[in-house]
């Protein structure tokens, strides 16, 4: 055979192989890819829920540890369920569900491809099965595409060890050691050392991160130490935090600008040190105390702006639920379930929902906030809404979270809140 000859073959061959490997990602994009989901949950977050989740906490924090110490987590079965669900929508807008049994955990995950021109839902679902440290997946499959186990692992063992490298991990993923499954309860094990509470808070808040805040210290820093230690309207710092926002916004991105003047105001507002969450801050301006005020109580303020913080940088589902959680626990003997409170934590809700909401959003708010706006044009009246109620008094008259006489004063709430100035 000519040489010409040989090549026109081997181009033929060349061909033949692309085509062929062509064909076999188009079948398993048939096979992986469906066109409906098969979990559709919407993620609701309760005041249970969120009480559960403190006690866990509080319970780690309670213990007293050593270095190196095996330390264990016990996390209900409707918990993992939940949390599964909440995480699916809040990362990948999907939703999810976890059953557990004794020794394993079985998984189903339907999240939407992540290429738009690409339509259909990634389904996936299998079990995790207990080893003697951490356990082992089984019986995957990515919609009518079965997975052999050996790849499913070596998939997890790669996804472990690029947590392991990232410095913004969610949590410290080397200091796992085990997990044990019951039908109950999921068991976590882990190794405590003295810098795992450094390491949580630095991985809330990467280096690139923690730069979009330091203007806006500074700025706080600054104003702060001209008005004195107050009282001082919200208003009065929020219109200048988002004035920074816009202007900064120009040539950076307007949500991640309004995410940080939000989280740096609400620090200021409950007189926390910004350093408690973001190592970094600890070397920059640090503002003054002040007593800030929202309808001349810092009570208000404090739930206006936690509720802003969060719905910025999550979804207004978990900060309803947080808000609803403290009115609850205040009830059972606190200060009192309060819809003025309740009201508060709504309004903050919804504008921080509409600072990162999407580009537009961000950018409308802005101006609105940048502008100057004045307390009755972000808080509805509260003087009259029921408050202090004990749980004996809210069940009297409002029976439960959810019954009809709680979902009207919810529903006067948000016509409130709809008719001020700055949703107009």
């Amino acid at each position: 055979m000519s040489k010409s000859g040989v090549l026109k073959a081997m181009g033929r061959l060349i061909v033949l192989i692309l085509l062929a490997a062509m064909l076999a990602v188009g079948a398993v994009l048939v096979l992986a890819i469906e066109a409906q989901p098969r979990i559709d949950r919407t993620s609701v977050l309760t005041p249970e829920h969120i009480e559960r989740a403190k006690r866990i906490i509080k319970g780690q924090h309670q213990q007293r540890r050593q270095a190196g110490s095996l330390q264990g987590m016990r996390v209900l079965a409707q918990d993992v369920d939940t949390a599964a669900n909440y995480l699916a929508g809040l990362y990948a807008g999907g939703s999810a569900s976890v059953e557990l049994e004794d020794f394993a955990a079985r998984f189903a995950l339907s999240v939407p491809v992540p290429v738009r021109a690409v339509p259909g839902f990634i389904n996936v679902q299998g079990r995790l099965v207990q080893t003697t440290d951490l356990p082992r997946l089984e019986d995957v499959r990515v919609g009518r595409l079965p997975l052999p186990d050996r790849l499913s692992n070596w998939l997890l063992e790669r996804a472990l060890e690029r947590l392991q490298r990232d410095p913004q991990r969610p949590v410290p993923v080397d200091a796992l050691r085990a997990v044990r499954f019951s039908a109950n309860a999921m068991n976590v094990l882990y190794t405590w050392d003295r810098t795992l509470p450094q390491q949580l808070r630095a991985s809330m808040v990467g280096d690139p991160d923690a730069e979009l805040l330091r203007p806006y210290q500074s700025l706080l820093a600054e104003r702060t130490r001209a008005q004195g230690r107050g009282p001082v309207s919200l208003t009065t710092l929020l219109q200048p935090m988002m004035q920074l926002a816009r202007e900064r916004a120009q040539a950076t991105d307007a949500i991640a600008e309004n995410r940080a003047a939000l989280l740096v105001l609400t620090f200021h507002v409950l007189g926390e040190r910004l350093s408690r969450t973001v190592p970094q801050a600890a070397a920059w301006p640090r503002p003054m105390w002040q007593r800030v005020t929202l309808a001349g109580r810092s009570d208000l303020a404090k739930h206006f702006m936690v509720s802003a913080a969060i719905a910025a940088h999550a979804d207004t589902a978990l900060a309803d639920a947080i808000g609803l959680y403290k009115e609850v626990e205040d009830a059972r003997g606190g200060s009192g379930f309060s819809f003025d409170d309740l009201a508060a934590d709504r309004a903050g809700t919804r504008l921080g929902e509409a600072a990162a909401q999407d580009q537009r959003s961000a950018e409308s708010l802005q101006a609105r906030l940048a502008d100057g706006l004045s307390e009755p044009d972000i808080m509805p009246a509260v003087a009259d809404l029921p408050s202090g109620l004990s749980a004996e008094q809210f069940a009297r008259r409002f029976g439960d979270v959810g019954a009809a006489p709680f979902e009207a004063m919810q529903h006067e709430i948000e016509r409130r809140i709809a008719a001020l100035p700055i949703w107009r």
